[in-house]
């Protein structure tokens, strides 16, 4: 994904690093909130409607999360929107960065991230890990990071099936 070529410069909503926060990062936050978030926001790009992914990325901002972590989820998503290298020409991209510029959608980390990986065609439960690993490798910022997040992997694959449940088929499958 092209995220990994994007400084992780501070973290989204993962703001510890270590193992421990990460998998109560994992079970909790990302399990309740940014995975179910993720997965729509990556059927409504399929989709083109912007408006919705407007919508519901407002609503990220009216939950209960801390304003610190708000803040850095929009400042994270504004570094994703802004290297979007190659995809600038995509239209649900182009109207997502809009909406941010015009301050219609805040652009939280999590939204950019499904929105651009959805326009990739990458599938759902990729997409999941992928965010994972986005915001672990935000929060550690190892100079090994994909080594060093393998030991996290069966973890993130568990949570990303549970909540792609959708077809009943819970196995995990890159493409």
């Amino acid at each position: 994904m092209a995220t990994m070529a994007i400084p992780a410069q501070g973290c989204a909503t993962l703001c510890v690093a270590g193992k421990k926060p990460f998998l109560r990062w994992l079970q909790g936050l990302f399990r309740h909130r940014l995975a179910p978030h993720a997965q729509r926001v990556a059927e409504l790009t399929g989709r083109g409607f912007v408006r919705e992914i407007e919508k519901i990325d407002r609503g990220f901002d009216t939950a209960d999360l801390p304003e610190d972590l708000i803040r850095s989820s929009v400042v994270a998503g504004a570094a994703v929107l802004e290297a979007r290298s190659g995809l600038r020409s995509c239209p649900v991209l182009s109207r997502m960065a809009a909406a941010v510029e015009s301050g219609t959608m805040p652009g939280h980390h999590v939204s950019v991230f499904a929105a651009q990986a959805a326009v990739l065609h990458l599938p759902v439960q990729g997409i999941l890990v992928g965010l994972a690993f986005d915001e672990w490798r935000r929060a550690n910022q190892p100079a090994s990071a994909v080594a060093e997040f393998r030991e996290f992997f069966p973890d993130v694959t568990d949570v990303a099936a549970s909540v792609f449940a959708g077809s009943g088929d819970r196995r995990f499958r890159i493409a």
